[in-house]
């Protein structure tokens, strides 16, 4: 089966393309989403912009429920895969931010394998205590989630659309 994510998150840190993108930010429940999705089994697609390359008149759809006003960054995800699991599953390891502490990538100038997060933490909120990872059901629920990273910054994040194929 099929399984198909359009999300606007940074949780999604291995496996990408990454660019920068020269049209504007898009999400399915504003029409058309930028950046579509890749065939199935390519790479997730990957676009982010700065608050310069969105520029001062930028507003986030209103379909988001973010405040108007400027972002720092706005980066967009959206891939296809084949495979076993189920949509609550996948939604599962979306919320398993305690898990992101074993993401590792290779240092080049090092020659070994090295942690890509010190620590991982669900909150609350971004001012928040520290709570459980998230389950399939809050992912989906289309609210927002909180993380902390490496101790210091807090994220956001909102899954907009999960859809079986």
């Amino acid at each position: 089966m099929i399984r198909t994510l359009c999300a606007l998150s940074l949780l999604i840190l291995a496996c990408a393309r990454a660019g920068l993108a020269a049209e504007p930010p898009a999400l399915p429940c504003s029409g058309r989403a930028f950046p579509g999705p890749p065939p199935v089994g390519a790479p997730a697609a990957i676009a982010l912009w700065s608050s310069n390359d969105l520029g001062p008149a930028w507003q986030p759809p209103a379909c988001t429920g973010w405040q108007a006003g400027a972002a720092r960054w706005v980066i967009a995800v959206s891939g296809q895969f084949r495979g076993p699991a189920t949509s609550d599953e996948i939604l599962a390891r979306v919320g398993g931010v305690s898990q992101l502490k074993s993401v590792r990538y290779w240092s080049v100038s090092g020659k070994q394998w090295r942690g890509f997060l010190s620590s991982a933490q669900a909150v609350t909120t971004t001012d928040g205590k520290a709570r459980a990872d998230f389950s399939a059901a809050e992912i989906r629920s289309g609210q927002d989630f909180y993380f902390i990273l490496n101790d210091s910054t807090a994220y956001r994040g909102r899954v907009m659309q999960a859809t079986s194929a």
